[in-house]
């Protein structure tokens, strides 16, 4: 339950309040209201905002654990599976998820039927 509520978090927020890191160092980054970022490789949402995301049916440790048994995060520590830094933001201690498993098309599988 808590993954799926964090995909739909994703999916309703991205570009809109999970903004897009830009890519060259001349554009601006308008980070006004962001819940969290993402790139090419990662959705970065920070540490008090987790559990939100995944609406608040387990704790942040819980959740960490959760996304690190399901191979879910992007890169991580050995002994955290947060990272302190979001490149281009600055240091704001977040989970990096695998932007391949939280993309618009991640849920697209052999069992859904796309006309």
């Amino acid at each position: 339950m808590a993954e799926n509520n964090l995909r739909r978090y994703i999916a309703e927020h991205r570009d809109v309040t999970i903004k897009k890191i830009k890519s060259r160092r001349f554009e601006s980054h308008n980070n006004r209201d962001a819940v969290g970022w993402y790139d090419d490789r990662a959705v970065y949402i920070p540490v008090d905002r987790i559990a939100d995301a995944a609406g608040g049916v387990l704790s942040e440790r819980a959740i960490g654990r959760m996304l690190q048994r399901r191979e879910l995060l992007a890169w991580q520590k050995k002994d955290r599976s947060t990272v302190g830094y979001v490149p281009k933001i600055g240091y704001v201690r977040s989970y990096a998820l695998k932007l391949t498993e939280f993309s618009p098309t991640a849920d697209l599988g052999s069992d859904h039927n796309v006309e």
